[in-house]
């Protein structure tokens, strides 16, 4: 295992930084790390989990940002993982940059990647800085980082594409900056994300703000999947039915377009066992067997909907993923939760329920000055699926 490096980051226009490298977690000062940053998608028990079960998967790193005087200013956290084209609709125009770029990654439609946050998670979970330092100062460290990188000779650390992922519409304007460091944006799939009234006490307050089309709506999916059993799964059911699991979850991935790592069962058992109430699992049964599974993480004052797993078979006949949705639904709102945020993909049965679109941007650089100007025009290309917005609520 590689030990921590330490040296020091020039900021163009911007005081020096001291940082720390780490290829594991288990080698971060706590204290310090946690000293800038109170998010659960880069706090310890999360990051230990993640690493334990992906190890040989993924590479990991892991950055302390420290000021002249050596106090913590901030923290950064990377993955280097495959990105495989599943067959997207993209896949025909990055096979004609083949020529261009002269890269067997290309035939193969795998791209190694340095991401600089999370490929499991939707959201800008990438760094955390203190709030004496500004946002752009922060971005212009941590892209420094990334171009540090970029430049290794280190096999390990090489990479043809680096991103960073998934800023909302109030960080745009900082990121934007990244523009200038020849990174191109794009958009995909919107985060669709439902406000949390707080007289919404339980299911059936949420049942009287709609209106009674919708709420003849709901109660059919109800009526569909009456004949499941529905039931929060603790650690000891999740390793008991991880096979399957495994199984349901890879039938979800097979239909993506895109592939960042294959996240295992063991990751829900390892993230349970560190984070308990933090984590959410619930399992979707008819006669014993398992059928579906949803998760998702309690997170700040929201609840985070997190992968799924689907018998498609028996997806229609038992409205299975609508099901899924309600729960997710009535669990925020027994959480007294204010948000649901319930992911890409699916944008219209989402927005059957409430959500609405988030706009999220990500930037992305190939390594290659010339295959990055060929790739512009395929990045640009990039951008949300269409959907039919629904909106379930009465007028005001």
């Amino acid at each position: 295992m590689e030990k921590m490096k330490t040296d020091v980051l020039h900021c163009k226009e911007y005081p020096q930084f001291k940082l720390s490298i780490f290829d594991s977690v288990h080698l971060v000062n706590d204290e310090d790390w946690n000293a800038v940053q109170d998010n659960l998608y880069l706090s310890i028990p999360y990051l230990e989990a993640l690493e334990q079960t992906m190890e040989g998967e993924m590479d990991f790193r892991y950055v302390l940002f420290y000021c002249e005087e050596f106090q913590p200013i901030g923290i950064a956290y990377f993955q280097m993982v495959d990105l495989v084209d599943n067959g997207s609709k993209y896949r025909e125009a990055v096979k004609k940059l083949g020529k261009g770029i002269g890269s067997y990654i290309i035939k193969e439609m795998k791209v190694k990647t340095i991401v600089c946050g999370n490929v499991f998670q939707c959201g800008r979970f990438g760094y955390a800085f203190s709030d004496k330092v500004p946002h752009e100062q922060a971005l212009a460290a941590v892209e420094h980082t990334m171009e540090r990188f970029r430049q290794s000779k280190e096999k390990k650390d090489k990479a043809s594409i680096i991103l960073f992922k998934d800023y909302p519409p109030q960080e745009y304007q900082v990121a934007d900056c990244l523009l200038e460091k020849r990174y191109h944006m794009f958009r995909m799939d919107y985060n669709m994300e439902m406000d949390i009234l707080s007289e919404w006490t339980s299911i059936d307050d949420y049942l009287a703000s709609i209106t009674s089309k919708a709420r003849t709506r709901f109660k059919a999916i109800l009526k569909r999947s009456d004949a499941l059993e529905v039931r929060e799964m603790k650690r000891h059911e999740i390793l008991q039915h991880a096979e399957r699991i495994d199984e349901l979850f890879q039938r979800v991935l097979d239909k993506s377009s895109f592939k960042f790592g294959e996240l295992k069962s063991s990751a829900y058992a390892a993230w349970k066992e560190r984070l308990e109430h933090q984590l959410i699992v619930k399992g979707f049964f008819r006669d014993g067997i398992l059928l579906g599974f949803n998760s998702a993480f309690v997170h700040s004052d929201e609840l985070d909907a997190h992968y799924v797993g689907i018998d498609y078979d028996l997806n229609e006949e038992l409205g299975l993923y609508q099901r899924m949705l309600i729960e997710l639904l009535n669990d925020a709102i027994v959480l007294k939760k204010s948000k649901l945020k319930l992911g890409r993909t699916a944008e219209q049965a989402k927005s059957t329920l409430g959500a609405y679109p988030v706009d999220m941007r990500l930037y992305t650089k190939h390594r290659n000055p010339l295959a990055n100007k060929l790739i512009a025009p395929v990045i640009a290309s990039v951008e949300p699926s269409p959907f039919e917005q629904r909106n379930p609520f009465k007028r005001a």
